[in-house]
């Protein structure tokens, strides 16, 4: 093993890919034959591994040294990658944790710049490790963005280290950690709360990324113009960081509410958007998730699709006290986007009239408490059903899209004793029926 333990970076020693590298960098300037046995063992093996743990799971293409060391050092969330995260201008150059950083990153340049194929015999092993080519395609774990961005970073890093230039190398991957970002907040779209119950009893919670994510854009979402324009400029403002509000979509189903959500996500998400899904029954761990957002360098929406209480339901409680009213306030980089069918979440009756005409003396305060919750959303955006003229339009469009050449006066007959059938006509209904039309054209 290498003599060098880094400081800042140490939380790579933890992994069975760095310790197989750092074995062979051991040992790869070795000539006797018991060491260069046991080094093609070792190469074996980790080319396997660095293949199938990295390569092929994240879409990262390559020498395969290089792009292990790449993921490594841009997943580090440490203390000298969260600073160049969270600010704008460069850090002091005599600063100690500059100074510290730089000698961590000398090492792993050095690793860089090491021919791990050199004591290697069979040139097959060695043309795959200098330059695997891999083959998931879209299927991976990291957004197609960070892909791209991850493998121009391993290139600039090896060419760097090559050339034995640690300003460079350095220069690339702090450029990196403030243009995309570091650790799985900064690579990854959208996140869900995973819970995990502890000792005693109780549960945690902790951000868990999702890694195959919608692709939806507005391009694929027909009509709804005004409403998408409202929620891109709320959007816009957030990400800008004046003054924005909680947003609520809310109308009939299948208008494409969640699919604006989808399409907000994947526009933005070069611009630093991040989403967190929650669940009602998420709601009680709300604080302590934001709480672990406040100071990132990213603007995350907390979504919550399809939101709506019964009249027994209480989770809305922790939601109004997250929102507006608690003692702590939310943080600038944190905003709320939901969805619903209902314009004010919490179900209402006939009886909260009448239970106020009757018995109950403040009435009244029954009725605020239910519509307090979907007053803390400042910017409200209804999605209706569309007219018969604008079903036609999305089933045209639609249509178009995928390339069916059918008569108009036949396509628009079938799509309506489609919407017959169905009952309702929505662009969702529109969407299903064209796959169902390409289908049967097959």
């Amino acid at each position: 093993m290498i003599d060098y333990e880094p400081i800042l970076y140490r939380n790579l020693q933890k992994s069975d890919l760095y310790d197989g590298l750092c074995e062979l960098f051991s040992m790869h300037e070795a000539n006797d034959p018991a060491t260069l046995a046991i080094y093609e063992q070792t190469f074996s093996r980790l080319v396997g591994k660095l293949i199938a743990d990295i390569a092929e799971r994240y879409g990262l293409s390559g020498n395969l040294a290089h792009i292990y060391l790449t993921y490594a050092l841009v997943n580090s969330e440490n203390a000298y990658a969260l600073a160049l995260e969270r600010r704008s201008e460069e850090l002091p150059v005599d600063s100690n944790l500059v100074r510290l950083a730089h000698q961590d990153l000398k090492h792993f340049m050095n690793m860089f710049a090491c021919d791990f194929t050199r004591p290697i015999d069979d040139e097959v092993k060695k043309d795959i490790f200098r330059d695997y080519n891999c083959m998931t395609g879209g299927r991976v774990r990291y957004p197609l963005e960070t892909v791209h961005d991850v493998n121009v970073l391993a290139r600039q890093l090896g060419h760097a280290a090559m050339e034995g230039d640690l300003d460079a190398f350095c220069g690339y991957l702090e450029r990196f950690y403030r243009n995309v970002g570091v650790g799985k907040l900064g690579l990854y779209k959208a996140f869900r709360m995973a819970e995990k119950v502890v000792s005693g009893g109780n549960t945690t919670v902790t951000l868990e990324q999702m890694t195959h994510c919608s692709s939806f854009t507005f391009d694929d979402l027909v009509g709804y113009k005004d409403q998408v324009k409202m929620l891109c400029d709320n959007t816009e403002s957030f990400l800008a960081g004046r003054s924005c509000n909680n947003v609520l979509l809310f109308g009939d189903s299948g208008t494409g509410k969640s699919s604006s959500i989808k399409a907000c996500m994947n526009k933005y998400y070069p611009s630093g958007l991040r989403m967190i899904e929650v669940y009602k029954h998420q709601f009680q761990h709300l604080p302590d998730i934001i709480k672990s957002l406040k100071g990132r360098n990213y603007r995350f929406v907390i979504y919550m699709d399809d939101l709506s209480f019964e009249e027994y339901e209480i989770e809305y409680k922790y939601l109004k006290a997250v929102i507006e009213g608690g003692l702590e306030e939310k943080p600038e980089n944190v905003c709320i986007y939901a969805t619903s069918n209902r314009r004010h979440l919490i179900k209402e009756s006939v009886l909260d009239n009448e239970e106020k005409r009757a018995d109950d003396l403040h009435g009244g305060d029954g009725i605020q408490e239910k519509l307090s919750l979907a007053a803390r959303f400042g910017v409200t955006i209804y999605y209706g059903s569309p007219n018969r003229a604008d079903f036609e339009e999305m089933v045209e469009t639609l249509a178009r899209r995928a390339d069916l050449t059918i008569p108009k006066d036949e396509l628009l007959a079938q799509a309506h004793r489609w919407e017959l059938r169905h009952g309702m006509m929505s662009g969702r209904l529109a969407a299903q029926f064209i796959a169902d039309l390409s289908n049967r054209k097959l």
